[in-house]
């Protein structure tokens, strides 16, 4: 026990040790060539989403490149006050990772985009560009988060103190801390790569933004020496949402036309389309072959203002 948290072997701790065995097998089979790794998309996707360590990563592109990820909690279900949405940006080649402990998709992406000075960013991911359009009035700034906690937690100084925190960092996640759960582990587990030992979030980030780069952005680059070590993530890659010239907007039924400020009129409108998708990779713990195929529903939502005097025009 320490502080009132126990450190015994959790189910949690089973699952991961299990995945790392998987992981290590993986590996061995790639140096063998028994394992190839082959990007089977022949065109460009609109976008695209990863899921590993029970965290989805929603991609940041800006002028042409990887920015960083927003992430939020998918298996990883959070409890209690776990810090529910990150933000990992990579600056000059390293990755800084800040966190909201009580916000939603759509404010930190609205932040993220403030922070880029950039309006494309997330454009083309339906379910955040969604999220933003409820969020275009308000924004939270996040705090800077380090091995998985909140820069000044007072938990820190005991996790320096630590030659291996991971229990700890568990152990504060299932009590319902602020923590990043299942990847806070992952900020303090160190692999050798290169001569130096990196993180294995690093390594993870790294291997991420390489997908981007070579799958979405049709960009060739050389592959992170180390991103073999991290096998066990699925790619969910999306077809671009269809022209509005095939798939107009209408103007909502749900919420009429109101005033605006200075006489002008506040105009909503929708729009319905099947999308489709395709998952490629590996689940986390387990290392399941999450290879799946489907479509989905989507219904954009957006707002327009006309001036006093003007029609409402949908938006382009």
């Amino acid at each position: 026990m320490f502080g009132g948290f126990s450190f015994g072997n959790s189910s949690w701790q089973q699952e991961r040790q299990v995945g790392m065995l998987r992981k290590q097998i993986y590996s061995v089979l790639v140096l063998l060539g028994i394992v190839v790794s082959v990007s089977n998309a022949q065109t460009l996707p609109g976008y695209m989403r990863f899921q590993a360590a029970g965290w989805t990563f929603a991609p940041a592109i800006s002028q042409g490149s990887v920015a960083g990820f927003l992430a939020w909690p998918g298996e990883a279900e959070p409890i209690g006050n776990n810090i529910k949405v990150m933000w990992f940006q990579r600056v000059n080649g390293e990755w800084q990772s800040y966190g909201w402990d009580g916000d939603t998709i759509g404010k930190a992406a609205l932040y993220v985009r403030g922070e880029m000075a950039d309006s494309t960013v997330f454009s083309k991911d339906t379910t955040v560009n969604q999220a933003l359009s409820s969020s275009i009035d308000a924004v939270q700034l996040p705090r800077r988060v380090v091995k998985g906690l909140f820069e000044e937690d007072p938990f820190q100084s005991i996790v320096d103190s630590l030659q291996d925190p991971t229990l700890l960092l568990d152990a504060l996640a299932d009590a319902g801390w602020p923590t990043v759960r299942s990847l806070s582990t992952l900020a303090v587990q160190d692999v050798e790569c290169n001569g130096a030992l990196v993180s294995e979030q690093t390594i993870l980030l790294d291997d991420l933004a390489h997908r981007v780069t070579v799958d979405l952005l049709g960009v060739a680059e050389v592959a992170p020496n180390c991103a073999i070590s991290w096998p066990c993530s699925c790619t969910t890659i999306y077809s671009l949402p269809p022209s509005t010239l095939l798939v107009p907007w209408i103007a909502d039924p749900l919420i009429p036309t109101a005033p605006g400020m200075g006489g002008s009129t506040t105009c909503h409108w929708v729009r319905t389309y099947i999308q489709t998708w395709s998952s490629t990779g590996e689940t986390w713990f387990w290392c399941i072959d999450c290879a799946a195929t489907g479509t989905q529903t989507i219904t954009q939502t957006t707002r327009t203002t006309a001036l006093p005097g003007d029609p409402c025009v949908p938006p382009p």
